[in-house]
């Protein structure tokens, strides 16, 4: 029970206004996962899309080491009070890579190695595909309105949700 209402608690934090907001791209996708574990798929795509398409909106390539959604396009490289400090190709702000496989598809490993792994993926996503590398070989996920197809490792095995 005491767990239960810690995951409450914590679920309508990460869901509600009272959270310092937090200022870098790395930050939000752990936000994200955290909503998405606490149950809340649809909730993590939605921020991803608000937050990483904000990015988008401005014009932007690639994903920047920090990033506000009230942002110009002149804003994004001013960082640390200097006027080009802000790195606007940054590695650890491509969350969305990582997280669309388990928002949408509902990828997870249950083991080390992905020797058990999940697959979920959410009724509102009309397609999606993951390809993931493990050490049995690769798990191949393809979803469209229609049919999901998957391609399952030997020595792996999958749970459908």
């Amino acid at each position: 029970r005491r767990c239960r209402t810690l995951h409450n608690r914590s679920l309508k934090a990460l869901l509600g206004d009272d959270l310092t907001p937090v200022a870098t791209p790395y930050m939000y996708h752990l936000e994200c996962l955290a909503i998405s574990r606490h149950g809340e798929r649809n909730s993590a795509l939605d921020r991803v899309r608000s937050y990483w398409g904000a990015m988008l909106d401005v014009n932007a390539t690639t994903f920047f080491e920090a990033f506000e959604k009230k942002e110009t396009l002149s804003d994004t490289a001013k960082f640390y009070d200097r006027p080009f400090a802000r790195s606007l190709c940054h590695a650890w702000a491509a969350g969305p890579c990582a997280l669309y496989p388990e928002i949408c598809l509902g990828l997870r490993p249950l083991s080390d190695g992905w020797e058990q792994w999940t697959c979920d993926p959410l009724d509102t996503i009309p397609s999606a595909f993951a390809i993931i590398e493990t050490k049995y070989g690769t798990i191949d996920v393809q979803l469209d309105r229609d049919n999901l197809h998957v391609i399952i490792p030997k020595g792996t095995s999958m749970m459908l949700m």
